[in-house]
């Protein structure tokens, strides 16, 4: 005798993941090896016989879209069926990706360990909006499918994506499906793909404590109670575990697998509201750009690059077009780069387009002289030593002056050396210079010598003065300068990226 049936609301998923009452629902096939359409039309509440067979309590009866029925044992039910709600793109061609950035999770609703994730991608955003047109090689505002791929390289210290990194990083940034990377999109993509890169050890070690076994079964609740875990134990809403699970179903056949939904929870882990970066982080950045500005070689290209656009204006030009991969091919670096002319530009009078080449002509000449200035600099410290090397100074106030322009020089020179080992060497001669930059100024305070000024030549005692005092307060100076002027400078970007409407 048949068991107690009867028609219910569509199907839901029940605590351990199997479906409660009837509906639309999609089944797991093993002989497909994916989900299809099916429909429950039973569920056997006691045990009895139906259709010829012996059902056991909790049996379910499943339509299939072929026609087939198939019945699904109670212990089954969690890892064979799963709601069609959630998961409808079995046999449908369409693109069923949640479209639109998830909105960020509030900062009191997250975990210490996923802030602290949030907060140290704030100063890879102000990088990204910087160096966003370098990438849009065409400036259509956009990134190309290989220009987002040489941008995930670089951000990967070098190291090209795999193919699955990169179908998701896809899946993930091009939301609107038109095969381009907006910089809204693009900021969403690269903070799931730091998290995915550098997600704490702590946290990976829950996703590895995770019982998951690349079946692709995987139910609502236990993937919301390993967020849960990775949210510092704080509850994770029902939208945002929906939400990751279909990130991770890049396929859109519900087959989750281990790597796929490890880079949906990266998205979600990183996607926390973002506040205003900390001033120890903004002066970490400054520093590594002061160190960078430090790069003679590259002010010396700067400098040269300025000079030459500032001469174009001048002549009338606007100034170098874009060479692009068929006219790349045909330059040489013997030959001028093509420049744009503008007719409203080049009918304006001379005076006019001087002062307006006038910002970029001081710039190459700051650069210009930024370069040649410790050349200059060290030359005359070894001549003046030079010259007073026949003085009876009690202290070697001569020689201490020669050896440190000398290594002024090589330090200098050491800049344009692409050796790697070039950087160990310029900081063994920069402690050195430190010392010798110290022992010159006691040597210079040295009572013996004030009592002999006569012996030693007063103008060899006020130049050391002049060197030993206007060294170390000069180039305090100017990196203390240098510092101040970045930290202010991202401070602003920083404001602009908190303040800006921007859809991550």
């Amino acid at each position: 005798m048949p068991g107690q049936r009867g028609a219910a609301p569509p199907a839901d998923v029940g605590p351990g993941g199997g479906v409660q009452c009837l509906g639309d629902v999609l089944v797991y096939s093993s002989s497909v090896g994916s989900w299809i359409n099916g429909t429950v039309v039973e569920i056997f509440e006691t045990d009895c016989v139906a259709d010829g067979y012996s059902m056991p309590a909790g049996c379910i009866k499943v339509a299939l879209e072929n026609g087939s029925i198939k019945y699904v044992q109670p212990e089954q039910a969690s890892t064979v069926l799963r709601p069609r709600q959630f998961f409808d793109h079995a046999r449908d061609t369409r693109d069923t990706r949640p479209a639109g950035n998830p909105e960020p999770s509030s900062r009191a609703q997250v975990g210490d360990a996923r802030m602290e994730a949030r907060d140290r991608w704030n100063t890879y955003e102000i990088r990204l909006q910087e160096i966003f047109s370098d990438y849009d090689k065409d400036h259509s505002g956009a990134l190309e499918v290989e220009e987002f791929r040489a941008l995930l390289r670089d951000f990967n210290q070098g190291r090209n994506p795999t193919d699955e990194e990169y179908a998701f990083m896809m899946k993930l940034a091009d939301k609107d499906r038109d095969g381009r990377i907006s910089l809204g999109e693009l900021h969403y993509a690269l903070r799931a793909w730091h998290s995915y890169r550098h997600m704490d050890d702590s946290v990976l070690r829950l996703f590895a404590e995770f019982d998951f076994d690349e079946s692709g079964q995987l139910s609502l609740e236990e993937l919301a109670g390993l967020l849960t875990a990775m949210n510092g134990n704080k509850p994770v809403p029902r939208q945002e575990v929906i939400r990751v699970m279909q990130e991770a179903d890049i396929a859109g056949d519900g087959v989750i697998h281990r790597a796929e939904l490890l880079g949906a929870i990266s998205a979600w882990y990183g996607n926390v509201d973002r506040k205003d970066t900390d001033l120890p982080s903004l002066m970490r950045e400054a520093l590594a750009r002061s160190i960078k500005d430090a790069d003679y070689a590259g002010a010396l290209d700067q400098g040269r690059s300025a000079f030459g656009h500032a001469t174009s204006m001048v002549k009338g030009f606007v100034g170098y077009s874009q060479v692009d991969d068929g006219s790349a091919q045909q330059w040489t670096p013997s030959a001028p780069l093509p420049v744009i002319s503008d007719s409203n530009f080049s009918e304006q009078p001379v005076g006019q387009r001087v002062i307006q080449a006038a910002p970029l002509v001081l710039s190459s000449c700051s650069k210009f002289c930024y370069v040649g200035f410790p050349f200059i600099f060290g030359w005359i410290l070894v001549v003046a030593g030079w010259e007073y090397r026949g003085s009876i100074c009690p202290r070697n106030l001569d020689g201490i002056l020669m050896w440190f322009g000398f290594l002024v020089l090589v330090f200098s020179g050491l800049a344009y050396v692409t050796d790697p080992n070039a950087v160990v060497g310029r900081i063994a001669i920069l402690v050195i210079l430190g010392v010798l930059n110290i022992v010159g100024f006691l040597w210079t305070a040295d009572p013996a010598v004030d009592q002999n000024k006569g012996a030693c030549g007063l103008t060899l005692v006020w130049f050391s003065w002049f060197v030993w005092l206007g060294v170390p307060i000069c180039s305090l100076g100017y990196i203390g300068f240098l510092l101040a002027s970045h930290v202010r400078k991202l401070q602003r970007k920083d404001e602009h990226l908190q303040n800006e409407v921007i859809v991550f």
